[in-house]
């Protein structure tokens, strides 16, 4: 062995020291006490070796597009909300997903058609969600609170830049406050309710 290799074999020594002793602090502080944050209004101390699980208040039903059915989550949907078969665009596998029925917007991101809603769907416009492009609006609308913006190259006076990229037609949040300008742009142009 060299003199030169000395100092790589000290260091590397020295290294594996250091990480094996953070391991054995980590793993020596598993009896630790430790808050746990129940609501608003209530702090529980618990010891990390006999945590039980429990649903916490908030997940006893799911709201509108939440999922039901895994460890964790809630196992029935609210009230005035009926729960798809699961396997959607929307859902994970057998998830179901919780939707609403009866308000003239066809979910089909929650799992609603119109073999377990007709009110809803037939006949009527796919309801879209938040960043989805909507490429038939005879088919296709903005469901509830968002809204189908132009996205554009826009010149000062907010007409279109002609030889530009194609113009999209996507839903969001415009009208929430926030002039979200990341890959879809909301601007002045397009959305003067939240960009001044």
């Amino acid at each position: 062995m060299t003199n030169n290799k000395i100092p790589y074999i000290v260091i590397a020594v020295l290294v594996f020291i250091v990480i094996g002793g953070g391991l054995f602090f980590f793993s020596s502080n598993k009896g630790a006490q430790k808050e746990t944050r129940v609501d608003q209004s209530t702090t529980v101390s618990s010891s990390t070796t006999e945590q039980t699980p429990t649903v916490q208040p908030s997940l006893s039903c799911a709201k509108e597009g939440e999922q039901i059915g895994a460890s964790g989550m809630p196992l029935k949907c609210c009230e005035g909300l009926m729960e798809s078969n699961g396997g959607g665009p929307g859902g994970l596998g057998g998830l179901k997903i919780c939707f609403n029925c009866g308000d003239n917007f066809c979910d089909t991101n929650y799992g609603e058609h119109k073999g377990n809603c007709p009110k809803d769907c037939m006949g009527k416009p796919v309801c879209l969600l938040d960043f989805q492009d909507i490429s038939n609006p005879e088919k296709e609308v903005c469901c509830k609170k968002l809204k189908a913006i132009k996205i554009a190259l826009y010149q000062d006076d907010c007409s279109i830049t002609p030889n530009s990229a194609p113009v999209r037609i996507v839903c969001m949040y415009c009208g929430d406050g926030r002039c979200d300008q990341g890959v879809y742009l909301e601007n002045k142009c397009n959305c003067p309710e939240d960009c001044k």
